[in-house]
């Protein structure tokens, strides 16, 4: 396990190239498969909140309706 390739990976990056090695690739296959950026599908995470802080509405100047006793 001093396999000089993982020193300069990260740790997500360690995942995925001890998992290429297990699935047989060679030591230079699994780095450059590493390093590679993963798929950008927003499928896998969870939908962006709907109302983020800059969906929020401004303040205004003119005053709030009075009700009608």
């Amino acid at each position: 396990t001093d396999d000089p390739h993982r020193r300069t990976l990260c740790g997500s990056q360690i995942k995925w190239y001890i998992r290429y090695l297990h699935q047989g690739m060679t030591q230079e296959v699994a780095l450059a498969k590493a390093k590679e950026p993963g798929p950008a599908t927003s499928g896998d995470r969870a939908p962006a909140n709907k109302r983020s802080s800059s969906a929020l509405t401004p303040p205004t100047d003119t005053p709030k309706r009075v009700r009608a006793a």
